[in-house]
């Protein structure tokens, strides 16, 4: 991965799962959904996150101006309620809060 300004739509693998089962079980025949988080993001938001959080340092970017595509996942959201349910990892960079508090917890030496 490297920094650059091409947006990218990431799905947590349970939501994926829970997204896929929805759409058997309550979407139209031949229907197509868009599934993702609904957070797009670009791939430097991302790296300028991981940086601040670990001190990591990720690549630049030399692609021409590639900005990708951001996904609306709101139909997909619509079936998933159907289901009685929604999405669990809505948010990367909520997720990756939570790995750093964690992850910092069982690192720190017990007084």
């Amino acid at each position: 991965m490297n920094r650059s300004r091409k947006y990218v739509n990431l799905i947590h693998v349970e939501d994926l799962a829970s997204s896929c089962l929805a759409a058997l079980t309550h979407a139209d025949s031949g229907e197509v959904y868009n599934i993702s988080d609904g957070h797009p993001r670009t791939w430097m938001d991302i790296c300028q996150m991981v940086e601040q959080r670990w001190a990591i340092r990720s690549s630049d970017s030399h692609e021409a101006n590639a900005t990708g595509k951001r996904v609306l996942n709101k139909r997909m959201c619509e079936l998933l309620k159907l289901g009685g349910t929604g999405l669990r990892y809505g948010d990367l960079f909520e997720a990756l809060e939570l790995i750093q508090r964690y992850s910092l917890n069982e690192a720190t030496p017990s007084p």
